[in-house]
Order: structure tokens, then C-alpha cells, then sequence
């Protein structure tokens, strides 16, 4: 383990469950969605101070597609989630007894770290109007 790990391995404040799905596909006309696979990672879980207004140059509070922004979180792991891609739907984090997800991941680089490590941003989301 190098000095970046034990860092990291210092402030781990959780373990926290993942749930990752595949992207849907359409089968005979009706979309259908795969199961879920589940797994635990540890990590270290702060507030996004400064962060809930402006992420990736948009504004999180205003509502888009029924979706609100009400909390972000950062995330430090070693695990890499995903964010929505053409192959998977958007990681979801268990989280302070809700569902969390993964609106942004980064690599977090360390000196002197042998692993690579990530900054993921997670959110809570309320469906519909709030």
C-alpha cells in the first residue's frame, strides 16, 4: 500500500451498496430492462460544498425532465462507477437510507499512489414536482 492509499484507507467513512444496471433494449416493440447486479465498495463520503449550483457548466437546481437536484455528494473510492453510458444506466449509490445517483466521475489522482482512486459526484433525486 503507498502513502496515497493509507490516505485514502484514513478516511474511509463508508461502505456503501452499488446497484448497476445494463441499458435497456427494445425486445418485440416493449423496452425491457435488465436486472440489476449489487456490490458493496468502501469510500469516503463528504458534502459538495459549492458544487449543487453549478456542475459541468449547468445550473443542478432548475428542474429538466422532471427531475430535481435537491443534495450532491462527493464520493472518494477506488472503485469506478459509472455515469450514464450507451451501455449502462447511471450507477445508484444506497446512501443515508435513499438512492443516489452518479452524475459525474472523475480520476482522482494521488502522489506516491499505486491505485487509482475517483471523485464521483452523486445526487439525490426526486421524481416529478417537488
Amino acid at each position: 500500500m503507498g502513502f496515497g492509499e493509507e490516505v485514502v484507507a484514513a478516511f474511509l467513512t463508508d461502505v456503501l451498496t452499488v446497484s448497476r444496471t445494463a441499458a435497456g433494449a427494445p425486445v418485440d416493440g416493449i423496452w425491457i430492462k435488465p436486472a440489476s447486479t449489487t456490490f458493496t465498495i468502501q469510500a469516503c463520503v463528504q458534502p459538495a460544498h459549492g458544487l449543487q449550483r453549478v456542475i459541468g457548466g449547468r445550473d443542478m437546481s432548475s428542474k429538466m425532465d422532471g427531475e430535481h437536484v435537491d443534495d450532491v455528494r462527493v464520493i472518494y473510492t477506488s472503485t469506478q462507477l459509472h455515469t450514464r453510458t450507451p451501455d449502462y444506466e447511471p450507477d445508484e449509490v444506497t446512501l443515508e437510507d435513499g438512492q443516489w445517483v452518479v452524475i459525474r466521475v472523475e480520476k482522482w489522482f494521488l502522489i506516491q499512489a499505486v491505485n487509482t482512486h475517483y471523485q464521483v459526484l452523486v445526487t439525490r433525486l426526486n421524481l416529478g414536482a417537488s
